[in-house]
């Protein structure tokens, strides 16, 4: 995953940690950097592009499409489910069980609640005979209200993670001045809920740490420095991982971390400045 792809579940901007296991995805891949060799091919794939720059549920391809499935026919005894392809118009059978979840207005829903001429939208795993082109149901959500719900609930579960983890952005430029000081210029990347970077645009001072391309930093909470905003501005047609905003931010004292092409995490001020897990951590060799 390149630290500025995006990954979206349930319609709203996600992690990883976010999807289960087995849940079928939609994406757009890159070929990898000149020289590139860290991630090798999958064994028995022509496909040379290895670098995701998106990764999205079922669920939010098809809102994003405008599209959504209608179905024919349900047989419950048999688990079996027909439903019109929404790119297609085909006729495409899934399997379905008791594990299948189904989501109606507020609440959960069974299996009963489907039926034919409804227009719904599905989340897939993988069936027993997925080679053949089966795909099993996982969630299947019956109205606007229940989609609508699933949206919020991602949307406030990755608004939490980014808080705690701060946003992460491109270092762009850095002009140093006497005594250690500075002013960065930094491009925040894209794919990130509207109301933090609105929380950005209302800060006038902000803590900024040093991360890898994974986007881990060290103790984010304390290996930090506080810099004061100099200029905020929308750069015109940002490209693909790029939020657009950019920012040049005056420290009296810069970290090694600082440099052009280097990843950093920004955080308002009021965002919690808490300390997370150690697995989530960079280790100092101390600590190995």
């Amino acid at each position: 995953m390149l630290p500025f792809g995006a990954i979206w579940f349930h319609g709203s901007p996600a992690e990883l940690r976010d999807i289960p296991i087995g849940t079928h995805l939609h994406g757009q891949f890159l070929l990898p950097p000149d020289g590139d060799t860290s991630i090798p091919k999958p064994a028995k794939s022509r496909a040379q592009q290895t670098h995701a720059l998106l990764l999205e549920d079922d669920f939010t391809f098809q809102q994003r499409q405008k599209r959504a499935w209608k179905i024919q026919s349900v047989d419950i005894a048999k688990s079996r489910l027909t439903a019109k392809d929404p790119a297609s118009a085909k006729d495409t059978v899934f399997t379905l069980d008791r594990s299948t979840r189904v989501w109606k207005g507020r609440a959960a829903a069974e299996l009963e609640d489907l039926a034919p001429e409804q227009t719904v939208q599905c989340n897939f795993t993988w069936a027993p005979d997925w080679q053949n082109g089966q795909m099993h149901i996982a969630d299947v959500w019956l109205d606007d209200e229940a989609r609508a719900l699933a949206t919020e609930r991602q949307r406030r579960q990755h608004i939490r993670h980014e808080q705690h983890r701060w946003l992460p952005g491109w270092v762009d430029h850095v002009a140093h001045e006497p005594g250690g000081s500075g002013i960065v210029t930094l491009t925040l990347f894209g794919g990130k809920d509207a109301a933090l970077y609105d929380d950005v645009r209302k800060a006038k001072h902000f803590a900024a740490a040093a991360a890898e391309p994974t986007l881990r930093t060290w103790w984010h909470h304390h290996d930090k420095k506080d810099g004061d905003l100099v200029e905020l501005k929308d750069l015109p047609a940002p490209p693909p991982g790029s939020s657009g905003l950019q920012l040049r931010l005056k420290f009296r004292e810069l970290l090694e971390g600082y440099r052009p092409g280097a990843i950093i995490r920004l955080r308002p001020p009021n965002w919690p400045n808490v300390k997370l897990p150690p697995e989530e951590r960079i280790q100092r060799m101390s600590e190995r």
